[in-house]
């Protein structure tokens, strides 16, 4: 189950992560527990191995694109190695901007997203080094994207 996996990713309990996901996806930002959870981030620990991330990403997002796609049928579905971790770094950089992403993945169907988050975090899983640095970060940072 997805919340499972996002517990364990993050380290925290479920209830954390099933609290969070019952909110509305601009309500988990401005969460004191969601932005406790940011601040455990380790940007230090993403930004040394984000070629290492992007090179698993690039590898294997490919793949799952064209699987969502045809599935979906998606005229779009911009998921890509370069996109992600420029996402994940960007966001822990710029925080402010997360409302912004937010509404601009609005129009993009949920269901999806949810879909793909735990094959994102296993290609994640394939990175030699920093693995559970960016497993726990994307974890935590797309919460507002699958919340209600």
């Amino acid at each position: 189950m997805l919340i499972d996996e996002l517990s364990q990713h993050i380290g925290v309990p479920v209830t954390t992560i099933s609290k969070l996901l019952a909110l509305k996806s601009l309500e988990v930002h401005e969460q004191a527990d969601y932005k406790a959870l940011v601040k455990q981030l380790n940007p230090q620990t993403l930004e040394l191995t984000l070629r290492d991330a992007r090179s698993v990403l690039d590898a294997d997002l490919p793949a799952v694109v064209v699987r969502y796609t045809k599935k979906y049928k998606l005229d779009n579905f911009p998921l890509s190695g370069y996109m992600v971790s420029n996402w994940v770094m960007g966001y822990l950089n710029n925080p402010e901007h997360l409302p912004n992403l937010i509404r601009i993945h609005q129009a993009f169907p949920k269901n999806v997203m949810i879909e793909v988050v735990p094959e994102v975090l296993q290609i994640l899983g394939k990175m030699d080094k920093g693995r559970e640095a960016w497993q726990r970060a994307f974890a935590t940072l797309v919460l507002p994207m699958i919340a209600k």
